[in-house]
């Protein structure tokens, strides 16, 4: 609640009690002051009625995102971009040609005629073989070269059609066609975006409450992508005075890619039938925390014990239960046994959030 929402509900509560004194008394020599209107028809009061509800804590930490599988593909050989396959965000799978290079390459052409002759030579080797027309040793020998020719071709055409490496969405292209590549220059890149791991560093106070398993989220787009912890390193990264926890989003839409930096939310506890209370509805004393409720138009006091925090927001682990009825607005004005009267809040000044 914000200090001038407090002070109008004040100021109406004394106004309403004056209104009420000056009505209910026919002279001025009748009128009495505010402590007397408290003590004898009792002090306005807000209250609600304690229910069972969610209540989590959480913490927000940045991660920067990679996909669980991705590779670049690299020129092999000293060459011309000639086509480009695809288009960035294309769905591939492992071997499609993505880009190929000269197909007219010296070294290429050679090695596609060296093959074709040895398969060739090959097939007639068996044909006369089956006719005892030439020894096991030749087929042997023909085989032989038809295989090393083949595997020469392999690898010269993997050199000229560049193809992924794994299934997944092209990503990335560092080439344009007609451009000239060098043996090692990055050609482009497929990332499996399924599974996305994000890395996260946390803070020596907060790395105690995460464990594996819990439940993180982020946002993008306006969309709530929903993960969990996957490790929790037990070592501080000396550099950066934190600790490295990974976690796991299934992207099945491909919200999430390689390379993104988000805000993530993790979720440290969720007590789904718990009972909570602001901090401004507590009074403290020597240690000792305390809430006023209701009971029989009258403020009785309780101490109270409470659990985790979120915000301002406190679970209450003991003292409070629900059905019953807490002072939420007025108890710096009661003690115990004072009498009460419950009035309609003023709005928005009694949200619990």
């Amino acid at each position: 609640m914000k200090m001038s929402k407090k002070m109008l509900f004040f100021s109406c509560l004394a106004a309403a009690g004056l209104i009420f004194s000056a009505c209910s008394k026919k002279t001025a020599g009748d009128m009495r002051s505010m402590e007397q209107i408290h003590r004898e028809e009792g002090i306005p009061v807000v209250t609600r009625e304690m229910n069972p509800g969610t209540f989590t804590t959480f913490l927000k930490y940045p991660a920067a995102f990679m996909a669980r599988s991705e590779s670049t593909a690299t020129a092999g050989i000293r060459d011309v971009v000639r086509t480009i396959h695809v288009r960035l965000g294309d769905t591939v799978k492992k071997d499609d040609v993505i880009i190929s290079l000269s197909l007219d390459n010296p070294n290429y052409r050679q090695a596609q005629v060296n093959f074709q002759n040895a398969q060739a030579t090959y097939r007639r080797t068996q044909s006369l073989f089956s006719d005892n027309a030439v020894s096991q040793q030749n087929l042997d020998n023909a085989r032989t070269q038809y295989y090393v020719a083949q595997a020469a071709f392999k690898a010269m055409d993997d050199l000229v059609n560049v193809k992924a490496p794994i299934d997944g969405v092209v990503t990335r292209l560092d080439v344009r066609v007609t451009e000239n590549v060098q043996s090692g220059d990055m050609l482009f890149t497929v990332s499996n975006l399924d599974t996305v791991d994000a890395r996260i560093w946390v803070s020596a106070r907060d790395i105690v409450q995460i464990q594996p398993g819990m439940p993180i989220t982020t946002e993008w787009l306006g969309r709530t992508v929903r993960g969990e912890v996957s490790q929790v390193s037990m070592i501080m990264d000396t550099n950066r005075r934190a600790f490295l926890v990974m976690a796991e989003f299934q992207n099945p839409q491909r919200l999430l890619t390689s390379g993104m930096n988000l805000d993530t939310t993790l979720e440290t506890h969720r007590n789904n039938a718990a009972l909570f209370i602001h901090r401004r509805e507590m009074i403290t004393e020597n240690g000792r925390s305390f809430v006023f409720v209701l009971e029989n138009n009258t403020a009785v006091r309780r101490e109270i014990t409470t659990g985790r925090s979120q915000g301002l927001l406190l679970e209450i682990t003991g003292g409070l239960y629900p059905g019953d009825i807490l002072i939420s607005e007025g108890s710096q004005m009661v003690e115990d046994g004072s009498k009460v009267i419950p009035v309609a809040p003023i709005a928005g000044t009694t949200r619990i959030e």
